[in-house]
């Protein structure tokens, strides 16, 4: 499993990643293994007798589709995280809560608030 990715040498974003997605991507590969184990017992069950084939169809198709969606999370990597937005103006300093979308202080509008007023965030 990869979990930390090799800057290239060209003049592009690091892909260094959080401590938060590293363990994202553990969560879902500890999961997937879970989930994969998990199969191949069921597939013992139903080959001794112990379940019926409508019950392992059911079961295995759920075990697999959760198996699949685990690889695709692990293989496309983490959601990049957005960046925090300013706690303080950047006309006049003033401090500004997460919910703001102008600055009391001076009207001005806030860095990450969208068009309509709203946090583009």
């Amino acid at each position: 499993m990869r979990i930390a990715r090799r800057p290239s040498r060209a003049s592009g974003p690091s892909t260094a990643l959080t401590v938060t997605q590293l363990a994202t991507l553990l969560r879902a590969a500890l999961e997937r293994e879970a989930v994969i184990g998990t199969l191949r017992d069921l597939e013992e069950d139903f080959e001794t007798g112990k379940l019926s084939e409508e019950d392992h169809a059911q079961m295995r198709d759920q075990l697999r589709s959760r198996a699949m969606e685990l690889l695709r999370e692990e293989r496309e990597g983490p959601k990049p995280v957005a960046a925090p937005r300013a706690a303080f103006c950047t006309e006049c300093g003033a401090g500004l809560r997460v919910q703001d979308k102008f600055c009391a202080q001076c009207g001005t509008r806030v860095a990450n608030a969208g068009p309509d007023g709203g946090s583009s965030a």
